[in-house]
Order: C-alpha cells, then structure tokens, then sequence
C-alpha cells in the first residue's frame, strides 16, 4: 500500500549570515501522496538551496515554499507526481513556491514542476525572479 506524508511543522533549512547558503530538504513517499501545510524555507544570502518533494500520487502544498538567495541566485525547488495517471499537484490559495535570486549578479533558482495535472488556485504563486 502507498504511504502518504502530511506535514504541519515548519522546516528550517536557511543558511546563516552573510556568507550562508541554503540547505536541503527532501520529502519522497514513493507511491502515496504529499500535503505540505507547514512553511519550508532553505534561503541564504550566498545562494538559495533545494526542496525536492516527490509525491508519485499528489503533491498539496499549502503553505510556502521559498528557497531564494538575497545576495546571489536563488534555489533549486523540484514538485514531481506521475506515479499515477491522475497525479496532481495542487498550490493552494495560500501556498507559494519563491526562488527568488538578489543582489547584483544574482539570477532566478530553478523551478521544476514534473506532474500529470497541475492546478494552482487563484492567490497561489510560483515564482522565480531576479
């Protein structure tokens, strides 16, 4: 039987200071799915880091997601659901991915987004400037 994962505590991977960057955070259930209703934040000045979340079956994320770099790129930040052919990933009203890059030379992290079906209700985002 899948196993499923719901999340409700904030994760706390950033890096510290003005020479930090982001850490690491990945969640994979193999084939169940994934609800994301806590913040997941691995920012650093020196660079944003990366959340991998693979839910084969589905993928919620209510809440954000920000893996930007203030003074350099932004992170990497990777959603995948195809463990079934009704997979979806579904970025509440309230959920939010940022990549944000800052800074001079800094340039927008990396969105991946590897789903069947994907939704994104109307005051969610999925973002990744300069």
């Amino acid at each position: 039987a899948p196993g499923n994962l719901s999340m409700g505590a904030d994760v706390d991977a950033r890096g510290v200071g003005t020479n930090g960057a982001g850490g690491e955070v990945t969640l994979d259930v193999g084939r169940g799915t994934i609800s994301v209703a806590n913040k997941i934040n691995t920012s650093g000045a020196q660079g944003g880091g990366t959340v991998s979340i693979d839910g084969a079956n589905g993928i919620t994320l209510a809440e954000r997601i920000t893996a930007t770099g203030s003074a350099a790129t932004g992170g990497d930040v990777t959603l995948t659901a195809r463990g079934a052919q009704d997979a979806l990933i579904v970025v509440t009203s309230d959920g939010s991915i940022n990549a944000d890059g800052g800074g001079a030379e800094g340039e927008g992290g990396q969105l991946t987004i590897d789903a069947c079906r994907m939704r994104i209700d109307s005051r969610g985002t999925a973002q990744s400037l300069t």
